[in-house]
């Protein structure tokens, strides 16, 4: 299942799906919601049904059909809380739009949903607006905006020009009636439970905390409202969304769970879709609780195998280069027998080892590298790194409180339907997943299946998707995506027939919105420009640099500077928050001489040096008669102070005689 991420908690560009097995989970750029391996029992564990139900028709009590010329939306200004700090007030504006509890009631309860909004510039190209959703179930989309808004502004100028972007909080999440059934302090220790206990204190200790959590929300809320926080209402609401924005037509874009919840409204109201881009597919209809953890936890297996390879030979893997799945299983069994320190007053144990090596899994780019520095620094005793890995997929905040997607998670997954039929033969389900996945799969145990939903409504089914509008369909799986395989958005495509394209990747990570400019352009034509893409196939690709001068990529060649270009490391490093932008390449030289050896390539190829201080140099020149502006800075440790994901992998890299050299330009 999928997981959000969050804008801002940047640690990490994440976009979350997930759940693995029958896990516990709770979070394009961002943070994330718990993800638990197989085994670890919860109410909040989403599963697929054996079983599919079509939802009822687009009908009059699903809201008006036609809509009004001009937005009746009344926007204002957003609260300085929501936007913390990483988008300008000025370009933004937040709403709420009420909207029934129960659309069999129609003029009955409401619940208000909570929108944010990154207005078109005014011209003759704007088109409408764009909704999107980050997954989960349970991600919030008003972070989700601040999120790719204050990083990847640029890439998103061609989508901005023609649209109004727009997140909201699905019902039940944050801004929009957000769940909350028990306290930070509670989850703190719900997540952190050991699932494979050794002694009958720990077993109690186990049961105890989930049999809390499992009746939290029974205790707090009536039956008749969680009920309503379910996967088609929330569907509905888009569609009042559109209506009272003075669209036509949706236009949509969704990750991960939101690829559900986009096919949700495609299968409701078919007439009313302009173009839907469906990024990390998960399609669960027909699937048992078996067949999908199967399915997951694999991906994950396969990820983390891909990592393995990648780590023994990147110089940017703290943890390598050997006996890399030797040391890593040691390490889990060692946080399990003795938790070391995490953030002074919590441990790490086992379960957040896990939890954090799941959540660096869905982005390579920072994920990978992170992790690496992660398990190095747990050998040494300091579990700091893994537990801010754990906590960002957890939605923990630094205060201690949690986002709703602790609660919201578990709640929609069982009132849509995502929670399949337990397999009859419990322990023979449990040993398929300890030998599809030795890494996740370990603590799979009978009492993983079938425990899901107590205390919660369930709907007996997920939705059956099928689509007979005119509008396109982009459906997006990527070859090695952990969370959400490649099978389902084959699985997706299928199900909605004709008019969905399917589109594959074959790089690493979740979902590829803002990753592969592959990608983004059938994105960007899809809804734009209502291409129909057909099948298509996208290489693998690193992030994309949008926004750098061209001539940045056609610097001399400098001494001693390797062919490996390390730049997505930028936002582990604390570049983009010191406003630069660039590459950042390694060289075999020390500081010094790394920056003599620049300094001595550029003023042969007719830059200026300007001088500098603190071991930099700034370099100008004029190019196509333009003045340009280059910055060369050598990064080592005492550069690193606050970065302790980069701080660890600068001491791998100064190990081995390497220097991380920054080239690029202050915007």
């Amino acid at each position: 299942m999928s997981n959000t991420s969050r804008g801002r908690q940047n640690w990490l560009a994440v976009v979350i799906v997930a759940l693995v097995a029958t896990g516990c989970a709770t979070s394009v750029d961002t943070g994330a919601p718990v993800v638990r391996p197989a085994g670890a029992t919860s109410t909040t564990t989403p599963q697929s049904s054996s079983t599919s139900t079509k939802p009822t028709a687009t009908s009059a009590t699903s809201g008006p059909t036609s809509a009004p010329s001009a937005s009746t939306v009344a926007w204002s200004t957003c609260s300085d809380d929501l936007l913390g700090g990483t988008v300008d007030s000025s370009i933004v504006d937040c709403a709420t739009l009420a909207v029934p509890l129960d659309y069999t009631q129609p003029d009955g309860k409401t619940i208000d949903i909570a929108m944010i909004r990154w207005p078109a510039p005014k011209g003759a190209k704007r088109i409408g607006s764009l909704l999107i959703n980050p997954g989960g179930p349970g991600g919030s989309g008003q972070d989700f905006l601040t999120g790719i808004v204050s990083r990847n502004e640029a890439k998103l100028a061609d989508l901005h020009e023609g649209f109004d972007i727009i997140g909201f909080d699905p019902r039940g999440v944050n801004g929009s009636g957000g769940l909350s059934c028990v306290d930070g302090p509670t989850l703190d220790e719900a997540f952190s439970i050991d699932q494979t206990p050794d002694t009958p204190a720990e077993v109690k200790t186990k049961k105890d905390y989930e049999d809390l959590v499992k009746n939290a929300c029974k205790a707090k809320y009536s039956e008749d409202f969680l009920k309503q926080i379910n996967t088609e209402s929330t569907a509905r609401d888009m569609d009042r969304i559109r209506i009272a924005v003075g669209d036509a037509k949706l236009t949509y874009l969704g990750v991960s769970y939101g690829t559900y919840l986009g096919s949700v409204y495609a299968t409701l109201f078919p007439d009313k879709v302009r173009s839907l881009v469906l990024d990390g597919a998960f399609d669960p209809a027909g699937e048992d609780e078996l067949t999908s953890n199967l399915i997951q936890i694999k991906g994950f297996e396969g990820a983390f195998k891909n990592w393995e390879d990648w780590c023994a030979t990147s110089p940017v893997c703290a943890f390598g280069p050997n006996d890399i799945d030797k040391r890593w299983m040691e390490l889990r069994q060692k946080l399990d027998d003795n938790p070391i320190k995490g953030d002074g007053t919590r441990t790490v144990n086992q379960s957040t080892f896990v939890s954090a090596t799941i959540t660096a899994l869905y982005e390579k780019a920072q994920g990978w590298p992170a992790i690496g520095a992660a398990l190095k620094a747990a050998e040494d005793g300091d579990g700091s790194m893994l537990l801010t890995l754990a906590d960002s997929q957890a939605g923990r905040k630094d205060d201690g409180t949690y986002d709703s997607i602790g609660t919201s998670f578990g709640v929609i997954s069982c009132t849509s339907g995502l929670v399949g039929k337990a397999p009859a033969d419990k322990e023979a389900a449990a040993a398929q997943i300890r030998a599809a996945s030795p890494h996740f799969g370990f603590d799979s145990t009978a009492e993983s299946f079938g425990n899901s939903c107590a205390g919660v409504p369930e709907a007996p089914n997920p939705t059956m998707f099928s689509y007979t509008g005119s509008g396109p369909i982009l459906v997006i799986g990527g070859k090695n995506d952990p969370a959400t395989p490649y099978v389902w958005a084959e699985k997706m495509a299928k199900d909605l027939g004709p008019k969905a394209s399917l589109v594959s990747y074959n790089g690493e990570g979740h979902s590829t919105w803002l990753e592969s400019d592959c990608a983004d352009a059938l994105i960007n034509a899809a809804l734009l420009k209502l291409v129909s893409i057909g099948t298509k196939d996208c290489a693998a690709q690193g992030k994309i640099a949008v926004g750098i001068p061209t001539w940045l990529n056609e610097l001399p060649t400098i001494a001693g500077v390797l062919p490996i270009d390390i730049s997505d490391l930028g936002p582990l490093l604390g570049l983009e928050r010191s406003g630069y932008q660039g590459r950042v390449v390694l060289s075999t030289q020390g500081s010094t001489e790394a920056v003599r050896s620049a300094t001595t390539a550029l003023t042969a190829a007719g830059w200026k040096n300007e001088g500098g201080q603190n071991g930099a140099r700034n370099f100008t020149k004029t190019i196509g008669g333009s003045p340009a502006d280059l910055t060369v800075i050598p990064i080592g440790l005492a550069d690193l102070s606050g970065q302790p994901f980069a701080g660890i992998i600068a001491e791998k890299l100064a190990a081995s005689g390497k220097t991380m050299l920054f080239l690029g330009t202050q915007l």
